[in-house]
């Protein structure tokens, strides 16, 4: 490379150490930390449902107890994401992909912080989970309207309304997801 040649790209101005993780590596990260959410909440649910002899459906069980084992599975979902997030900013899933989050001030999550961010994703997934049922069942148009938070999200980091603000959960949350 030319040394007098000065090279502006907004890549060149980020440093090593905070390079953004990009929407695959993000992604990869979900779809791990997903499969290994399914087998904590397999465990979760296998201990009453092998002391009961019952399913744990509403009809089943009564809503309360259906109620309360949604609730317990939340908790442990919050727990899982809380704590790594805030005791060493990487997920199992996180860390195989080699990212970490950080608050947009660089520091390390607090709960607060860690909540508000899981409550803003948990709300984009789910609406997109909704969106593919939606598509899979009634073929209608509304498929897309439930997928476009999602989408957003995801080509918010694309287009880069900033190399520091990332995703519309780093923007709302003000965290950032870093390569490691």
């Amino acid at each position: 490379m030319d040394p007098t040649r000065s090279d502006r790209s907004p890549k060149s101005q980020i440093p090593a150490l905070e390079r953004p993780a990009g929407n695959l590596r993000q992604m990869g990260a979900a779809v791990y930390d997903g499969l290994l959410l399914l087998a904590v909440f397999m465990v979760v649910t296998f201990i009453p449902v092998a002391m009961t002899g019952q399913d744990l459906s509403a009809t089943s069980v009564g809503p309360f107890w259906h109620a309360a084992h949604q609730g317990l599975l939340g908790v442990f979902l919050a727990l899982y994401y809380g704590y790594a997030w805030t005791r060493r900013g990487q997920t199992l899933g996180m860390k195989a992909w080699n990212i970490r989050i950080t608050a947009a001030s660089g520091g390390a999550l607090g709960w607060r912080v860690a909540l508000t961010r899981l409550v803003a994703a948990a709300f984009i997934w789910l609406t997109g989970i909704a969106g593919v049922l939606q598509y899979m069942h009634v073929h209608d148009g509304m498929f897309l309207l439930l997928l476009l938070p999602l989408c957003a999200n995801y080509a918010a980091n694309v287009i880069g309304f900033s190399w520091r603000q990332g995703t519309l959960v780093d923007l709302f949350s003000r965290t950032r997801i870093l390569r490691d």
